[in-house]
C-alpha cells in the first residue's frame, strides 16, 4: 500500500540526528503524509506532528501497537498506522522522534467555523486536563491541543463520540476522554470548542 510504504519510509529512516539538522536533502518522505513541515494532511487524516511532545508520540505509537486506535473497519489510515507501529523497534521510534524534534512549529490554517465565545465556555472543562492555554499535561497524559489542526481535533472528538477511540478498557487516558466527551453532545459543540482552541496560539 502506497501510504503504508511512505510511512514506513519515515519510521525506518536511518540518518543520524546531526544529518537531520544539517542536510535538507536528508528529509524523509514523511511530508507526503503529514504535509510540509509535518503540519498535517487532511486527505490522509495525518495530524500535525511538529507540535506534539515526544512523550505523547511515544504513547500513541504504543496505543497503535496495542490495537487501541483502530476499532472500525472504515478507519483505513488508523489501521495502516497500527501495522506500522507493530513493525517498529525502539531504535526506529527514536530515529523518527529525532527527526520530528528538528521541525519548526507552524500555526495551522483555520478550516472549521464555530462560535469562539461558546467554545471558550465549553473548554473550561477541558482545561482541567489540557491546561488553560491548551498546552497539555504529561502527568495526565493529556496532549497539547493549541497548534493542532482544527479538522484533526474535530475528527478525533467525533471518534471518541462514536467510540472509535477510547473503546479499550486498558486504554486509561482514552477511556477518560470517552467518558468526558459527553460534555460536547452536539456537532455544533465540537465545532465551537475546536474554534476556540484554534484561537489559542502556542
Amino acid at each position: 500500500m502506497k501510504i503504508l510504504g511512505t510511512i514506513l519510509a519515515l519510521l525506518a529512516f536511518t540518518f543520524s540526528t546531526s544529518t537531520f539538522a544539517t542536510d535538507a536533502k536528508a528529509l524523509p518522505n514523511c511530508v507526503q503524509c503529514h504535509g510540509t513541515n509535518l503540519k498535517g494532511n487532511p486527505a490522509l487524516m495525518a495530524p500535525n506532528l511538529a507540535i506534539l511532545p515526544q512523550w505523547y508520540i511515544r504513547a500513541q505509537i504504543a496505543s497503535y501497537q496495542q490495537g487501541w486506535r483502530s476499532n472500525n473497519v472504515e478507519q483505513t489510515f488508523a489501521k495502516d498506522m497500527e501495522a506500522v507501529a507493530k513493525s517498529l523497534s525502539a531504535e526506529d521510534i527514536n530515529v523518527a522522534l529525532a527527526f520530528i524534534n528538528t521541525v519548526a512549529k507552524t500555526i495551522p490554517r483555520q478550516t472549521i467555523q464555530g462560535d469562539v465565545a461558546k467554545g471558550k465556555v465549553l473548554y473550561l472543562q477541558c482545561a482541567a486536563c489540557h491546561g488553560d492555554n491548551a498546552q497539555g499535561n504529561q502527568n495526565l497524559a493529556a496532549p497539547p491541543l493549541a497548534g493542532q489542526t482544527d479538522w484533526y481535533l474535530a475528527k478525533q472528538l467525533h471518534a471518541y463520540k462514536n467510540a472509535n477511540r477510547g473503546f479499550s478498557a486498558e486504554d486509561k487516558s482514552g477511556q477518560l476522554m470517552l467518558n468526558s466527551i459527553a460534555m460536547l453532545p452536539t456537532a455544533a459543540d465540537v465545532d465551537n470548542v475546536v474554534a476556540y482552541i484554534q484561537s489559542i496560539h502556542p
